[in-house]
């Protein structure tokens, strides 16, 4: 296995790698931002099992694709952007799918609900400030 290394020459060699199919390259990136690309989108849907899926889809949809990344640019731009509209895709997908609205909603209510309560923890300590 090859060392992972995080400077942009060897990202760019990765992706070049990637571009002609090449699966060893495939798993660094993979290894590279899973980690964070899952955290972003658990962080998104308020859900680390909703953040898995999407990104193991996130990276289906990079191998299928690889053929058409610039090199030239950010992979990780590449790839959050793809995440990012995957994500929007399923909240769109959610307010149409009755299913999928109600297995979303109760993590959107936790987060809610935890906004919610730090408000008003807010609001009573400036009227307590008040007094």
């Amino acid at each position: 296995m090859w060392p992972i290394h995080n400077t942009d020459e060897d990202e760019k060699e990765l992706v070049l790698q990637l571009r002609d199919g090449d699966h060893r390259a495939f798993e660094q990136l993979y290894h590279r931002y899973k980690s964070h690309l899952t955290s972003h989108l658990a962080y998104m849907f308020r859900s680390t099992e909703a953040g898995r899926d999407i990104a193991q889809d996130t990276f289906l949809t990079v191998w299928d694709k690889r053929e058409t990344i610039d090199a030239e640019k950010s992979f990780k731009s590449f790839l959050f952007t793809i995440a990012t509209n995957k994500a929007y895709n399923t909240f769109r997908k959610a307010a149409h799918d009755e299913k999928l609205r109600n297995t979303l909603m109760p993590a959107f209510e936790v987060g809610l609900n935890q906004v919610e309560e730090y408000i008003l923890n807010k609001e009573n300590h400036l009227v307590l400030e008040e007094l």
